[in-house]
Order: structure tokens, then C-alpha cells, then sequence
């Protein structure tokens, strides 16, 4: 019932969603609520905001600071488990 696992494995840059899914292909109904648990985790645990120092924007920089917005760390969150697999050698840090 701990999210911890399925956060390793999503989290993990060689695994991620693609392993879960390979995985626990034989119980699919458990992948969406272990996501959302993650999910929660990590909107609980990622690292908060520093605030910008305030600077002197002309009204056209102001604009596009209102207008163009970061993504969300939601949407972070899906980019990173969906996003590719990254192979890590088969060394270990020990060697």
C-alpha cells in the first residue's frame, strides 16, 4: 500500500512509466491509483518555489511573464515518467 515503490520505479530514469507498465501488465488496476499516489508525493515533497528577485520589466516583458507561464509541476510530473527511458550502464557506482 506505500506509493515508495512505484515512486522508485517512476522516478527511476532507465524505468519509469515503461517498466510499471511492463511489470504489473498482469495487474493493470493497480498502475492509475500507484500513479496518483506518486503524484501526490511528489506535489507534497518537491522543491517550493524561489521567489524571483523583482526587477524592472518594460510593460512588453511584464506581458509575456503574465502571458507565458511555466508548466505545472503536474505537468512535469507526467513529462518525467512518460518521457524516454535513459539507459544507465551496467557498472555499478562502486566500480
Amino acid at each position: 500500500d506505500s506509493p515508495i515503490y512505484a515512486a522508485a520505479i517512476l522516478l527511476h530514469p532507465s524505468l519509469r512509466r515503461a517498466h510499471l507498465n511492463e511489470a504489473w501488465k498482469d495487474q493493470s488496476h493497480y498502475i492509475a491509483p500507484a500513479i496518483e499516489a506518486v503524484r501526490k508525493l511528489w506535489e507534497d515533497f518537491k522543491p517550493l518555489q524561489v521567489p524571483a528577485i523583482e526587477e524592472d520589466l518594460s510593460a512588453y516583458e511584464a506581458y509575456k511573464k503574465r502571458i507565458y507561464q511555466p508548466p505545472s509541476s503536474h505537468d512535469e510530473f507526467n513529462r518525467f515518467i512518460d518521457g524516454p527511458t535513459l539507459p544507465i550502464g551496467s557498472s555499478s557506482a562502486l566500480s
